[in-house]
């Protein structure tokens, strides 16, 4: 109900989201007109993101 809710303010104030599994932080990033993704993983399992890989806790910079 939680997620429902928040995907409902989200998308009212026009807001983006990117989808990711649970324990999953991403956000968009641009510099100098490139795109960048920051992709971290809060969790202490591997996670999976856009095919890459990532350790418990560790975090990257993506290319989206």
């Amino acid at each position: 109900m939680l997620d429902w809710n928040a995907g409902n303010v989200l998308q009212s104030h026009g807001i983006d989201t990117i989808e990711s599994d649970d324990g999953m932080e991403v956000y968009n990033r641009s510099l100098n007109g490139e795109e960048y993704l920051f992709v971290m993983n809060h969790t202490d399992q591997v996670k999976t993101f856009y095919n890459e890989n990532l350790d418990p806790y560790e975090r990257k910079i993506m290319k989206p």
